[in-house]
């Protein structure tokens, strides 16, 4: 609907045919979500232009989303700024064993944005398998949800103006 997500999206498909591919490289699948998760947040910033919302504090952007839900502060506070890595980790699993919800999701991203724009990365703990699970699985999941309600605010915002 909106062509500005598309390179998202075929980002997000090239990724999902390198992590099933028999040889891969770490670095290269790294710079790759670095640039997807790096890129939702300009299409987040970019759709709360027209929302006239402070944008200097990323996690009132994300809260956006779903504005009167108080289930954000718990897995909020479940990842502090400065922690370490293996810490990060941990806590990570943790947040992605909650039950499904929007706010999960949301923070799954918001978290995995930070981590990556701000840490010393160990790509390995995001692309390794554990429980049959692995956590760029869903951080992509989480992008795609993004993805979808920016797809819809669009929608609605079009037909606004119609």
């Amino acid at each position: 609907i909106n062509e500005k997500y598309q390179e998202t999206l075929f980002l997000i498909t090239e990724l999902t045919n390198r992590l099933n591919a028999n040889k891969r490289s770490e670095v290269v699948m790294g710079a790759i979500i670095k640039g997807i998760v790096l890129g939702v947040e300009e299409h987040i910033r970019d759709w709360l232009k027209s929302e006239n919302i402070e944008k200097k504090d990323f996690f009132k952007c994300i809260k956006r989303f779903k504005v009167s839900s108080h289930q954000f502060e718990p897995y909020y506070k479940m990842i502090q700024p400065n922690i370490s890595n293996n810490d990060f980790f941990v806590q990570m699993k943790k947040l992605c064993e909650e039950n499904d919800s929007l706010e999960k999701y949301l923070m799954i991203y918001y978290h995995s944005r930070n981590y990556l724009a701000h840490n010393n990365i160990n790509m390995f703990e995001f692309f390794v398998i554990e429980n049959d699970t692995r956590l760029i699985a869903i951080l992509l999941d989480a992008i795609t949800i993004i993805i979808y309600l920016l797809g819809e605010k669009y929608l609605n915002m079009t037909k606004e103006d119609n």
